[in-house]
């Protein structure tokens, strides 16, 4: 369908609402809109606006977004204060999350506590996870965190991606981040991160003994998998996790 040019057989189909004295305007052909001299036009799957001197603060609960010049958008509160909506796409792309979580006490095995799936994340494009954990202990231990991208353990539970201090028995939280770049041949273990603790205690997470490559398909699922250290360690919840893409361009 080709955008309307609010012309017909010569005429303007632009109509005053109220008649004549009206400031509010809409083409009858499109169903186009246009308030004031400062014209916003909402027709179809587009919205057109002019720019000009910022407007005033909307009313509580309200928020106003408005053009600053040709190519950028600001949103405005009620408060006065203006973040700036950069055109075209953003540089931090929100992916998918797990905001149930789950737990384990396995000793034996990695155990997936929390899964984001639903996602088409492509080889070229580098994304971080972002989670929190906590561990639950009767005497001294710690859990260790794994990531699965897909089906493939890229990072398992070892000594050196612990949460917690071994060397405490009380309860602890915490939370870990990765970042995760583009998977392409001789770079598929480009992958780290912190796991950082309430106790104080903070370690690298990265491959070490047990993990394999990242797969190059496009990854559907990020699963967060722990396993305990020891039969001290009675509990370890994974929970908030979250995944952002990355802009390539």
């Amino acid at each position: 369908m080709e955008e309307c040019i609010h012309r017909k057989l010569g005429f303007s189909t632009w109509v005053k609402v109220p008649p004549i004295i009206g400031k509010l305007r809409t083409c009858w052909q499109c169903g186009a809109v246009k308030a004031g001299s400062n014209t916003v036009t909402l027709a179809g799957n587009y919205i057109d606006m002019t720019h000009a001197s910022a407007p005033a603060n909307p009313d509580s609960g309200i928020n106003r977004i408005y053009a600053t010049d040709g190519t950028t958008l600001a949103l405005r509160d009620n408060a006065g204060n203006v973040t700036g909506l950069t055109a075209g796409s953003a540089n931090f792309i929100f992916a998918g999350a797990d905001t149930s979580g789950g737990n384990t006490g396995s000793t034996s095995e990695d155990i997936v506590c929390a899964t984001v799936s639903s996602l088409n994340i492509p080889a070229a494009t580098p994304f971080y996870i972002f989670g929190n954990w906590y561990i639950e202990k009767s005497g001294n231990g710690c859990g260790k965190l794994g990531i699965m991208l897909n089906s493939t353990q890229v990072i398992d539970g070892h000594a050196e991606s612990r949460m917690s201090s071994t060397s405490s028995s009380a309860n602890i939280s915490g939370a870990f981040w990765c970042y995760v770049g583009p998977r392409y041949a001789n770079y598929l273990r480009g992958l780290g991160g912190q796991i950082q603790s309430g106790d104080g205690s903070y370690l690298g997470l990265y491959d070490y003994t047990g993990g394999s490559d990242m797969p190059t398909a496009n990854i559907t699922d990020v699963k967060i998998t722990a396993i305990c250290s020891n039969d001290d360690v009675d509990l370890i919840a994974i929970d908030e996790v979250f995944v952002y893409t990355l802009a390539v361009s």
